[in-house]
């Protein structure tokens, strides 16, 4: 079965991808010539950082996107209207032992998770982060390793190289409480290679359902998992 071809993008949703791509940290720096340690530098961030949130928030309520503030219940209608799967959600813990509601969904195809939780602010349960992550094949060809590699890095990524040999699949995760499902499209469109996480997730925790502090508590998520689940993400 052929996957079909992503359509064009926006103007709208070009412009938010360039948003998501700009960090005002880097941008602050730029300007100035200093690193955040100048007074000025940090302050330019800071002031960046909110005028680019406003406009980003702007750009992806338009967009039916996930962005901060978003009510938990408009982001479980999202989820239902893409091609992510809910494969497990209840209600769990944070830092500081306070009830949050967990959430996890996956791309079947392109073996990729998705964990998102929630916060309550005035009676109102919220959006309050999203982790996109999975394992990359970055190939063979160093040309097409590079391109590969600078897609994730366009999406401020953390990308960690795994397996038998360096360099040649990497695992990676992305912060998408903003733009979540633009990513997704952007990573469908690039055509990447996806691999199943088995072979390497013992070489790199993924989530903080993978660390000894939290394993107890993500338990009863994972065991929701249905087999195809279990199977890409080495959990069988």
């Amino acid at each position: 079965m052929t996957t079909p071809e992503e359509p064009e993008l926006t103007l709208l949703e070009e412009n938010a991808l360039l948003d998501l791509s700009i960090s005002p940290t880097n941008l602050a720096e730029e300007v100035t010539g200093e690193d955040l340690d100048d007074p000025a530098t940090s302050g330019l961030a800071f002031a960046l950082a909110q005028i680019m949130s406003e406009r980003r928030n702007a750009m992806l309520g338009e967009l039916c996107d996930t962005h901060r503030g978003m009510t938990w219940g408009a982001f479980l209608e999202s989820l239902a209207g893409s091609r992510l799967e809910i494969i497990a959600q209840g209600s769990t813990l944070d830092a500081h032992d306070r009830p949050k509601y967990t959430v996890h969904a996956a791309d079947q195809e392109d073996k990729l998770l998705v964990v998102a939780n929630s916060y309550n602010i005035c009676d109102e349960d919220r959006l309050n982060a999203i982790s996109l992550s999975g394992f990359m094949d970055a190939g063979d060809d160093t040309v097409e390793q590079r391109r590969r590699y600078g897609v994730l890095l366009d999406m401020q990524a953390s990308i960690f190289p795994v397996g038998p040999v360096e360099g040649t699949v990497f695992n990676f995760w992305v912060s998408a409480l903003d733009g979540l499902f633009l990513r997704l499209a952007a990573l469908k469109r690039a055509k990447l290679a996806f691999v199943d996480w088995g072979p390497y997730i013992k070489d790199r925790p993924i989530t903080s359902a993978d660390a000894d502090s939290r394993r107890a508590q993500y338990a009863q998520l994972i065991a929701q998992y249905p087999d195809w689940a279990k199977k890409f993400t080495g959990r069988q």
